[in-house]
């Protein structure tokens, strides 16, 4: 039985080491059908980086200050004025609203739980998607720093990323990609 965890993730920024995920959906892909999937919206750590833009100007803000007093008020007044995500565009205030870190860790053992038997050496999932190396950088360092050493218990890190597999289609002339 084959297994591919496809996953993506929206983030403050794209340094696993100083940016966090803010947004993860996973798909479980067993023997080519979908078997199940799901999205969170979760919270950066304390001190994770959050860059932004408002009106052309970007900056950068640790996610802790994002959460002082002053946004607060700012936040509880209605104000969106910090700005937005680059990329994504996701309202910086909105992210308050999101699952903190640790909920969200319960949600993704509660998910891969439910299809790979994390004790069972045979049963791994192949780790799949567009850009994958960005997303399981962020993947694994949330794992990390939450003091959970087991996300290998659940895959065999093998990567599956189509970018690649669609530059052999046109390498090949299977399928021309235009040139952007």
């Amino acid at each position: 039985m084959k297994k591919i965890l496809w996953i993506d993730v929206e983030t403050t920024g794209l340094n696993s080491d100083n940016h966090a995920i803010i947004e993860l959906s996973m798909l479980m892909d067993i023997d080519g059908e979908l078997i199940d999937s799901i999205s969170l919206n979760i919270q950066p750590f304390p001190d994770s980086v959050v860059d932004f833009e408002y009106n052309g100007t970007k900056g950068s803000l640790c996610w802790d200050d994002c959460l002082s007093d002053y946004y607060s008020e700012a936040f509880n007044l209605g104000w969106r004025w910090i700005g937005k995500l680059p990329i994504t565009n996701i309202v910086v205030g909105d992210i308050r609203d999101y699952l903190l870190p640790k909920i969200a860790l319960n949600q993704i053992t509660d998910f891969l739980d439910q299809h790979i038997s994390r004790f069972d050496i045979t049963d791994k999932a192949y780790i799949g998607g567009y850009n994958v190396d960005l997303d399981i950088r962020f993947f694994s360092k949330f794992f990390e720093r939450l003091g959970n050493k087991f996300l290998g218990s659940y895959v065999n890190w093998r990567l599956l990323d189509p970018r690649y597999m669609l530059h052999v289609k046109d390498f090949k002339e299977d399928l021309p990609i235009p040139n952007f």
